[in-house]
This record gives structure tokens, C-alpha cells and sequence, in this order.
């Protein structure tokens, strides 16, 4: 075969970017038609693959809330075998309703504690084709952190480039029919890092290989601008939606250094990049979602319960910049299913959605959210739908294990004043 890897992200109502290993330095070409049979194509390219044989095109000049189908002309050769699909995303800046998926955390140390899904700490669980299928119909998925378990310990970018490749190909004994690869072909990825995939665990801006680990994010991933050239946070927009991706790992002080001004899990330009956003997103955003890997409301020397001046000062920019009412947070990081409305998250009054784990070693239940314990176990991820429809603005956050809703939350936004549904009905807490 001419590809060995292929996924997409970054798309907009116009563009969507197709990164992808090649079989040898030859040309390759990105083909794009609205049809399954990539009939009456558009033609993307040629470029040359980089010396690590990546071939990274960009399509431009898409329709809006389109759907369209892919693959890479290599050598001369449409490899089919490998064949992808996205939809670009409704014009930016107006109402528009559509729904996307987020999890974290895939790929167990212990393969047999997995049911045989993981091996090499890289996952091949069925939940992956569950969201890929989802009757929602996500826009994309958000991957909030853990994307593998190597937890590499040193400063080598082969090591970073073998887990991303075995990722998409399940270590290369499934190829185009790994299940995270058909996902990332298939639903456009936004993808941010936690400790082990960025580095080993609890890791921080110290970690060994923290440079490796950010030069190989540029090469591989399909990602929205960066706001710099280290840290890999960055924003984007669909409809009237504000996303803000951070960045909690490579700018992070260690957990263990004592609390106070000093102390940042962003970094100083991290947090001045947020405040520039938030006050001019650059098109007219009525929601904010912002993706956080590390737990908001958790305890611990790895939450932000040791973090507390800085989450007070980003309580402070949310609210300065009127954003604390009409936003949400979607996180992972502990291996569970948890909701909260906003009543009872104490730092800044807004819902957290904590949607994990995809194949990650079940976490104990805690009862910090409200509307009650969380759920540890694997096969389980989030939705979030938004309903659009300009008067009214309403955002729907869902747990799920495999195919089965656990508990959903609704909050809606309208006009200019957010009301929750604090005490949502038994029926939105489902037993499983």
C-alpha cells in the first residue's frame, strides 16, 4: 500500500487539513468529493513527504456543512484502502446546531485488565467505532489527553513518532482497520496531551521530554494555528461557539511546589494568549467550551486543588471577560464519568463535564459532582450538543458507556442570560 497512516483535523466551514504517512518519498495528493466514490474530485497538492515520509495537505475552498470524502494519491496511486471522510463545520459565527464527542485516557499497562483491547499501552477498544457510529453524528471528536500510555521518559522524537503511528494503526497489526485510526479518519480530531502521552506521570514543564514531545505534535497532528511556538494550546470556532484547547502539561509546575502567585499549571503566556480570546474571539461567540486534561474539581497532587491562586485568577479572567455564565469545561484525567450543573462547582459556577475513560484502568467513585457519584470504567466518553437556533442557545452535556446514556445535563442560554437546570428529573440520572 502507498499510506500506512492518514487522519484529518482542523477544519473549518472552508478547510480541513489531511495529514498522513507515504510509502516513499514520491509526491502525494490530497483528493476531496462529495461522494463515497471520490467521483468528480477536487485535487490538493502535490507536495513532497517531509523526510520522516509525512505528507501534510491542506483543502481549501470547501462548502459549508458539507460532507466530503478523502484519500491520498501517492505515486500516482488513490489509496482507497485508506479512505476518510469529514464534514466541514456551519458558517462561523452563525446560529447553527450540530453536536461533538470528547473522551480521554486509552491505552492500558495491563492488557488482560483491558479484555485483550490493549497491547503495548496503545488501545483497540470497540468504544472507538461506538463514537465513530454515534447516532449524534459528531462534527468531530476532542481527545482531552492520554491518547497512549508510553509514558516516554527521554528527550527522543523516534519514540513520540513510533506512539503516534502505532496509535493510528494499533501498532501496526491492524492497519487501516485499527479502530482509533478509522475514528481519526473519519471525525476530524482536536487533540491536546496529558502526562502520558506528553511524558511519563504527573509530568510537568521539567519532564525529560518535553521538547520532543512538542516537536513531534507539529509534525504528526492535524491541528488548529498554534499561538506558539511550545506550548500547544490554541482556540477555534463552530457556529457560535468559542473553543479554547489548553495546554495543562508543558508549562506546568511541578504539583508538589508550594501554592501561590508563582505557581501556573498554563504559564504566563498561556494566560495572557486566553485573556486576548476571550476578550476578542473574532467572530460573534455566544458559548464557550473550554477543553482542561487535568480535573478542575478533583483533589490531589495533580488536580487543581494545588493550583488554587491560579484558578482563582482564571475564575477572575472568566468572569472579567463575561464568560463565567454562559460557558462549560469538558475534562478527563481521572478514569470515571462525572457531571456537575454548576452548583457544585465552587471555583467559578460553571458545568463541568469529566467524560472518561476510553480503555484506561476504572477509577473509584467520588462524589465531589452534583448530580451524584461518578462512574468509573472503560467504554465510556462524552457528548456535547449544541442547539442553535438564534433567540435561544442551548448545550446538552451526556455520559456515555458504549452505547447506553448515563446522565445528561441541559443548560440554556437565552439572549443574554444563562439559566441551568440545577435539579434536572430523576430520568436524566439513568442506571446503568
Amino acid at each position: 500500500m502507498s499510506v500506512s497512516n492518514l487522519w484529518v483535523g482542523a477544519v473549518t466551514e472552508s478547510s480541513a487539513w489531511v495529514r498522513g504517512r507515504v510509502s516513499s518519498s514520491a509526491n502525494a495528493r490530497l483528493v476531496v468529493s462529495e461522494s463515497p466514490s471520490l467521483t468528480s474530485p477536487a485535487y490538493f497538492g502535490p507536495v513532497a513527504p517531509t523526510s520522516e515520509l509525512v505528507a501534510s495537505i491542506e483543502a481549501d475552498g470547501l462548502d459549508p456543512d458539507t460532507q466530503y470524502h478523502y484519500a491520498f494519491e501517492h505515486d500516482s496511486v488513490v489509496d482507497t484502502a485508506w479512505q476518510g471522510s469529514f464534514r466541514t463545520h456551519p458558517v462561523l459565527g452563525e446560529p447553527a446546531s450540530y453536536a461533538f464527542a470528547m473522551a480521554t485516557c486509552a491505552g492500558s499497562i495491563n492488557n488482560t485488565a483491558s479484555g485483550g483491547y490493549t497491547d503495548s499501552k496503545v488501545s483497540n477498544h470497540p468504544v472507538f467505532d461506538v463514537i465513530r457510529q454515534h447516532v449524534l453524528d459528531p462534527l468531530f471528536f476532542i481527545h482531552g489527553g492520554d491518547l497512549h500510555y508510553r509514558d516516554i521518559a527521554t528527550n527522543t522524537p523516534a519514540s513520540y513518532r513510533t506512539a503516534y503511528d502505532d496509535v493510528l494503526t494499533y501498532n501496526g497489526t491492524l492497519g487501516a482497520t485499527a479502530r482509533q485510526g478509522l475514528l481519526y479518519r473519519n471525525r476530524p480530531l482536536v487533540l491536546t496531551w496529558d502526562d502520558h502521552c506528553y511524558a511519563t506521570n504527573d509530568s510537568d514543564a521539567t519532564a525529560t521530554g518535553r521538547p520532543a514531545a512538542r516537536q513531534v505534535y507539529r509534525e504528526r497532528v492535524p491541528h488548529y494555528p498554534l499561538a506558539e511556538s511550545g506550548a500547544i494550546y490554541h482556540s477555534f470556532g463552530a457556529g457560535r461557539v468559542l473553543y479554547i484547547v489548553s495546554d495543562a502539561r508543558s508549562e506546568s509546575s511541578p504539583g508538589t511546589d508550594t501554592d501561590g502567585p508563582s505557581k501556573t499549571m498554563l504559564g504566563s503566556a498561556q494566560k495572557s494568549w486566553m485573556e486576548s480570546v476571550l476578550s476578542a474571539p473574532g467572530f460573534d461567540a455566544q458559548y464557550l467550551v473550554w477543553v482542561m486534561s487535568r480535573q478542575w474539581m478533583g483533589s490531589g497532587v495533580d488536580t487543581w486543588s494545588v493550583f488554587g491562586t491560579e484558578r482563582d485568577e482564571l475564575v477572575q479572567l472568566f468572569g472579567d471577560t463575561g464568560w463565567l455564565s454562559r460557558m462549560c469545561q469538558v475534562s478527563g484525567d481521572v478514569h470515571a464519568l462525572g457531571m456537575d450543573t454548576g452548583t457544585g462547582n465552587s471555583w467559578g459556577g460553571f458545568p463541568v463535564y469529566c467524560f472518561s475513560s476510553l480503555d484506561s484502568t476504572p477509577s473509584g467513585g467520588t462524589s465531589q459532582y452534583d448530580l451524584g457519584q461518578t462512574q468509573g470504567g472503560r467504554g465510556q466518553y462524552g457528548t456535547v450538543q449544541i442547539h442553535d437556533i438564534g433567540s435561544q442557545l442551548a448545550v446538552t452535556g451526556t455520559g456515555w458507556v458504549m452505547d447506553q446514556p448515563w446522565r445528561w445535563h441541559t443548560s440554556t442560554l437565552p439572549l443574554a442570560r444563562l439559566t441551568r437546570r440545577h435539579q434536572p428529573p430523576a430520568s436524566h440520572v439513568l442506571p446503568l
